[in-house]
């Protein structure tokens, strides 16, 4: 019986290099009606395409009211639209009660008994979160002064700014000059915040393309535990170091870019995005999709000719590959204890049922070989 030797690595999403997209193919003044595009070696594991004529509850949460940065627009989920494959979020000048006034409150949240802007925010928070991956969001932004849409996500679990955050993208006035944002965010020594990342000028892209507002871009972010790096349009924007971008020691969270994310999709006003007074409104902010891709994770530690696993991080399955039948799959936790015992598995086998851990999968072929890998159950 042949047994391959079993290596301490601990198989975990790695690629450290820029997976090298395609220009855009579709028509850049329309939604992208395509199927999603394939990326070799790894899996699309969550996407919303704004199908239908409503914000999908399993994905996406509203924010309400006043919520950051001191910004004017007091958000309301009937500012959110979804319409012919796009997510719409729609800025106005507008007059509105603030349900959360407090009379005589000096908070700004609470102060003030009307808003005069509106505008839409949603976020998948405790809904969909990922750790590492490929994210791809495709949209068309409005540049009127005042607006400051945005793609970011923050990290599930600690406070701001130790939970990290990620800008994807923001759009807004900086030094007097309208901006794109790439950005990482974390906490520096004495509860102060660190801001790290790059900006690149309207003004570079307009003259490159006349058009460029009235297009649907690409803002790509490739994380890995290694590094995170932001693309639009497949430029690269900003690239930091994961390792360097670590909390204060005794932080509850070490690395708030070593757990899964959140995504956050808003159209601000006010604030970085300057004064919106002489703007016409309304604003709108046309999302076409939030797409997430990840890599097929090897289980196999050895190459072995007759059969690889896979394990899936999405949907905690495992898949296995042989070229002769598999008689038996066995999962022990790191106690030896066995957790899963299957004879004659399918192709892909659920682990829904297994908690978070570490553990050994062994395979047994019928022509008398066995394969032990280890995978880590996140």
């Amino acid at each position: 019986m042949k047994q391959l030797l079993l290596k301490s690595t601990i198989f975990i999403i790695s690629f450290c290099s820029y997976l090298a997209l395609p220009a855009q193919t579709a028509d850049p003044y329309q939604p992208d009606d395509n199927p999603p595009r394939s990326i070799p070696g790894m899996e699309l594991v969550w996407s919303d395409e704004f199908a239908g004529s409503e914000l999908n509850s399993n994905n996406w949460v509203y924010e309400k009211g006043f919520v950051r940065n001191q910004e004017l627009q007091y958000y309301q989920a009937s500012n959110v639209t979804v319409d012919k494959g796009l997510l719409v979020m729609t800025a106005k000048r507008d007059t509105v009660a603030n349900s959360s006034y407090v009379s005589g409150s000096t908070d700004w949240r609470y102060k003030s008994e009307f808003a005069y802007y509106t505008s839409g925010s949603i976020k998948s928070q405790k809904k969909k979160s990922f750790l590492f991956g490929v994210f791809e969001i495709r949209a068309r932004i409005d540049t009127t002064k005042g607006s400051w849409p945005a793609i970011w996500t923050k990290g599930n679990d600690g406070q701001w700014p130790t939970c990290g955050e990620i800008d994807i993208m923001e759009f807004y006035i900086s030094g007097g000059k309208q901006v794109f944002l790439a950005n990482v965010i974390y906490g520096g020594s004495t509860s102060t915040v660190k801001y790290m990342g790059a900006k690149k000028d309207l003004a570079y892209f307009l003259a490159k393309d006349p058009d460029f507002v009235k297009k649907f871009h690409v803002w790509t972010e490739v994380w890995d535990e290694t590094k995170i790096s932001l693309y639009l349009d497949n430029e690269l924007i900003y690239s930091r170091a994961v390792n360097l971008s670590a909390n204060p020691a005794g932080t509850a969270v070490a690395n708030g870019f070593l757990q899964p994310h959140y995504f956050t999709l808003n159209l601000a006003i006010g604030a970085n995005g300057g004064d919106p007074a002489n703007s016409k409104f309304p604003v709108k902010y046309e999302v076409d999709y939030v797409r997430v891709y990840q890599k097929m994770i090897s289980a196999t530690e050895e190459t072995n000719e007759n059969s690889k696993l896979f394990y899936s991080q999405h949907d905690k399955s495992l898949t296995i590959q042989t070229n002769t039948p598999c008689m038996q799959l066995i999962v022990t936790d790191t106690m030896g204890r066995r957790v899963l015992n299957i004879k004659h598995p399918d192709t892909k086998t659920s682990l829904e049922t297994i908690k978070s851990g570490i553990y050994l999968v062994s395979i047994y072929l019928n022509n008398g070989e066995r394969q032990v890998s280890k995978i880590n159950v996140l």
